[in-house]
């Protein structure tokens, strides 16, 4: 069957009518007939919006999207599992309901431990260049202490063994900030912090979203859809590039520890200009 214009659709708008003439659309929603709705075939078109053809949307937007159905590094293009120190890995695990995919990160028994999934490319974006945002459900499987002490963090990074130079994340540490969330933006080395006000519970998932504006000049923190920060000072932007992932550093304990449980993240960039 050949393609067909809304406007040419005379089963639907009727033979005759001009473009400015109105036809009945039946609202099943309202018992009484009379109080059906009309409109203009133009008004129907012009309701379904313009359809971006695919190579200008790929122009104009990137998006990635991962549920951890599996976690070997050599299976995927879109994230690295890396780790060091004994026992340290990334797992697959057994779902729960509502998830659709874990990956399960383990820090082992070596003091230093250290496990991260990202991006491979810890350069692969920055902000600046138009809407970027991060979205990710997951849940720190075991809280850090004093005498079993790690940090995590979870956004836009670009180091998997410290702190990094350029990103925009989440960032928990037990002995810091009450145990709360941290919601953070480098540039260059130089960080701007906002308490959350949110803390995590062992094993409990939270959503977490960050959404840098088009220029790179605001950035908003959300956990659980609620807005936990706006951060406008030390976004990283032009040669400032990062990537996106998860990671884990233990500082303290020799206890085998399961730091995070990721259920799934997706990232997207929508281009100011097209590439």
């Amino acid at each position: 069957m050949a393609d067909t214009k809304i406007s040419a659709m005379t089963a639907l708008t009727g033979a005759n009518l001009a473009s400015g003439d109105k036809f009945p659309v039946v609202d099943v929603s309202e018992a009484d007939a009379t109080k059906n709705k009309s409109m203009t075939r133009d008004e129907l078109a012009n309701g379904f919006g313009p359809v971006m053809p695919f190579s200008s949307r790929a122009r104009r937007n990137a998006y990635y999207f991962e549920d951890f159905l599996d976690t070997a590094s050599t299976n995927n293009e879109g994230f690295a599992a890396i780790v060091s120190g004994t026992g340290a890995a990334v797992a697959q695990v057994a779902t729960t309901s509502g998830k659709f995919g874990l990956a399960r990160g383990d820090l082992g028994t070596t003091t230093t431990g250290r496990v991260r999934i990202s991006h491979p490319l810890l350069t692969a974006i920055t902000a600046g260049i138009g809407q970027l945002s991060f979205l990710a459900s997951m849940a720190l499987n075991t809280l850090s202490s004093a005498a079993e002490r790690y940090s995590c963090r979870l956004g836009f990074i670009d180091s998997g063994t410290g702190e990094s130079t350029d990103g925009m994340f989440f960032r928990y540490d037990s002995e810091v900030n009450a145990g709360e969330w941290e919601c953070v933006c480098r540039a260059a080395g130089v960080e701007t912090v906002t308490d959350s006000n949110v803390a995590p519970s062992a094993g409990v998932y939270q959503l977490f979203s960050i959404v840098a504006n088009a220029a790179g000049t605001s950035v908003v923190f959300q956990i659980n859809d609620s807005t936990v920060a706006t951060i406008t000072t030390n976004i990283p932007t032009g040669a400032n590039a990062f990537t996106w992932g998860i990671m884990a550093l233990k500082s303290a304990g020799t206890t085998a520890t399961s730091s995070f449980l990721l259920d799934f993240w997706e990232v997207e960039q929508n281009f100011a200009a097209a590439r």
